[in-house]
């Protein structure tokens, strides 16, 4: 048995969460339901037009919202990641400490400028709009990796986000590449993936490794795939992924264990806020494909997770919903 369940390359974000009040109070200049990667100057436009709001701040950043959740379940994971030396970077670097997440950043160099950080604008009706500054990110690195970590993983975790970025492809490229040395499955989360420079032509340099797994939603598989029939988007994601996952908000879960689809149904919920909902299900599921659940199971256990985060602001389950899952686990899907 392998030390991690997962190792993780992904972003350092720390989030600004706004949560508006009215319709009315929608900046006109930003289009909901966007990723957008910004500069310093934009950032300061967006948060003037945003001065009447006081923001939720919390660590973030796919990797660590999944990674979380494993650790949180009793799990062991390494991520790496990069952070500059700045009250952001010691932040984030504690906030990894204290959930349990084993990181590069115990030994590796920080970054010159500052931590990346994400502006997330989230309506009444729980849409959001996400304005991104990476700042350290793009100094990610191949020395960042830790390859003994990597071998005693049972699963490489990347976020699209960062696999596209072009600072950082050497850094994926190692890791992959440490990956099928090291018989790691190696698994891809489309999230986030409508950004600026994304394209489905733009990951062949990676998908060419082998996917296991792939998680992402309807909309985009939609946009990866260039189409939005289900049953065409099910059938193209077989060429990228021996396994994948497609989740469809309130709908239908679709899974694909590499033989059979299955239709897990999702658990009904008042949705507050939808940011981190597909980090929650990737970190239960892995947790339950990893611990002895069936692709199946691990749905269920999936669709659960997602059910709790979104009932609250943060993009993360608390302590008391870790343990709501930990005992909806035993009882619904043993090992």
């Amino acid at each position: 048995m392998k030390t991690y369940q997962v190792y993780a390359v992904g972003m350092a974000i720390v989030d600004y969460e706004f949560q508006l009040t009215s319709k009315a109070d929608w900046p006109p200049e930003i289009e909901k339901g966007t990723t957008v990667l910004i500069d310093g100057q934009k950032e300061k436009a967006v948060l003037k037009s945003l001065a009447q709001f006081t923001p939720h701040q919390a660590c973030g950043g796919t990797s660590a919202n999944t990674l979380s959740v494993i650790s949180g379940l009793g799990g062991r994971v390494f991520c790496s990641c990069k952070v500059a030396e700045d009250e952001s970077g010691r932040l984030y670097h504690q906030n990894l400490r204290s959930h349990g997440i084993e990181s590069n950043l115990d030994s590796s160099a920080k970054a010159t400028g500052n931590t990346g950080r994400c502006l997330i604008l989230i309506d009444t009706e729980g849409e959001k709009s996400l304005y991104t500054q990476l700042g350290a990110n793009h100094s990610l690195t191949p020395a960042d990796l830790k390859p003994a970590a990597l071998q005693n993983s049972e699963y490489l975790f990347i976020e699209t986000f960062l696999a596209t970025l072009p600072s950082s492809k050497a850094t994926i490229t190692a890791a992959l590449q440490m990956a099928k040395e090291f018989s790691c499955k190696i698994a891809l989360t489309l999230t986030a993936c409508k950004t600026p420079g994304f394209s489905p032509s733009r990951l062949a340099d990676f998908t060419q490794h082998g996917l296991d797994l792939l998680f992402c939603n309807e909309l985009e598989a939609a946009y990866f795939c260039e189409t939005d029939d289900l049953e065409t988007i099910k059938e193209s994601l077989k060429k990228h992924a021996r396994q994948f996952i497609i989740t469809r908000g309130a709908k239908d879960t679709i899974l694909f264990d590499g033989e059979t689809f299955f239709a897990i149904p999702t658990y009904p919920t008042t949705a507050i806020n939808t940011t981190g909902a597909g980090d929650a299900f990737a970190g239960a599921f892995l947790h339950a494909l990893t611990t002895g659940r069936n692709f199946a199971q691990a749905g269920i256990i999936g669709n659960f997770a997602a059910a709790q985060v979104v009932k609250k602001a943060g993009a993360r389950l608390d302590k008391q919903d870790l343990e709501t899952l930990a005992a909806f686990m035993q009882a619904s899907a043993p090992a």
